[in-house]
């Protein structure tokens, strides 16, 4: 019998057991995490792949006496120690030929499993992405997930794509990744409230990311009450201010100030007062970019979603307007220049 919940298609023979003392507190789960119910053993979902494995959650069914779960996995093991070997192996360099090699080893890799393979997770990325470059504290990703997955999915998503973004386009100093990686990752954290994030909100966000000025339009026309707007707002702004609070943590704390500028406009009206597309560097550009390429909604991780993340996001911004002043047409004239680059050296055809 074919089971489908919340998207997740699998049958009873497809679920392992994995021991509960098995899975490590704030963590990404690397597969989806089932308990089978009663004598008919129907599978009612836990935690999907992509979920941060909470302390508590290991707690409670510690507590109830369950010692295993059913998983079905989803990240390839051997393909995610290799992607943290590699990071680890960036971070140790010094030498700045050993860093460009590892770099373009990294994207090369990457592009192969993602697109030219077309099975692969790409949350075996994301994985290895967090584990490597988070060190803020695991309170605000559990936040994140509590008041919005639409929000801590993309959060990842977001985080690691801006990581083969700044790749891409030369950037190979190990903690400026990693802090550009928590930047990235905080870049919505203004939306969350203590009493969670409604859809009228996340629709808001979404129009504006696709049609920049739209998002205003419907907070007014929605009559969102006066908190929620002001938090729609100026979001990018209670973003830098919670992120400031962890701001010794980071080796550049003057990316912060980046954090300010993804909430733009058409006419360039959502940055910070005396702002203008003209002023700004090439890696605020990334940070607009991958704002505009991953969309406000729920993401399910799964095999073969490389594809989705990493191309289609990028081919619809073929489809802008060239009117519109979003400034990332330079970023994408060098993204295709990376996967030309990356057809020569292996000899592979993808489009970009």
């Amino acid at each position: 019998m074919e089971f489908n919940i919340k998207g997740i298609k699998f049958t009873l023979e497809d679920l392992a057991i994995i021991s509960l003392v098995d899975l490590k507190p704030n963590t990404i789960s690397t597969s989806h995490l089932f308990y089978l119910l009663g004598a008919q053993k129907k599978p009612i979902l836990l935690l999907r792949a992509g979920d941060f494995i909470e302390k508590s959650f290991i707690e409670k069914y510690t507590q109830k006496g369950v010692q295993s779960l059913h998983h079905l996995p989803i990240v390839n093991e051997e393909l995610l120690a290799k992607y943290k070997s590699f990071l680890n192996d960036f971070k140790m360099a010094r030498r700045q030929v050993d860093q460009l090699e590892l770099r373009d080893t990294i994207l090369l890799s990457v592009v192969e499993d993602f697109l030219a393979k077309n099975d692969e997770c790409f949350l075996t990325w994301v994985i290895a992405c967090f584990e490597t470059f988070y060190f803020l504290p695991s309170e605000y990703v559990t936040k994140y997930q509590e008041q919005s997955m639409a929000l801590y999915t993309r959060a990842l998503l977001v985080s690691s794509m801006s990581t083969i973004v700044l790749l891409a386009n030369g950037h190979i100093d190990y903690l400026f990744l990693r802090d550009f990686f928590n930047l990235a990752f905080m870049m919505d954290y203004g939306l969350l409230s203590d009493v969670g994030v409604d859809y009228t909100m996340i629709r808001a966000c979404e129009l504006e990311r696709s049609c920049p000025g739209e998002g205003i339009s419907f907070v007014e026309k929605n009559s969102i009450g006066n908190e929620e707007s002001a938090r729609f707002k100026n979001h990018p702004l209670r973003s830098f201010e919670k992120i400031m609070l962890n701001e010794a943590l980071f080796v550049y704390p003057e990316v912060i100030e980046m954090i300010k500028m993804h909430h733009e406009k058409q006419d360039g009206s959502g940055f910070p007062e005396g702002y203008f597309y003209s002023g700004l560097s090439d890696t605020e550009t990334v940070l607009i970019l991958c704002d505009h390429v991953i969309p406000f909604e729920e993401f399910i991780f799964h095999p073969g979603d490389g594809v989705k993340v990493l191309l289609n996001s990028f081919e619809s911004i073929n489809d802008i307007d060239p009117n519109q002043k979003l400034p990332i047409r330079k970023l994408m004239k060098q993204w295709n220049a990376f996967i030309d680059w990356f057809n020569q050296q292996e000899g592979k055809v993808v489009s970009g």
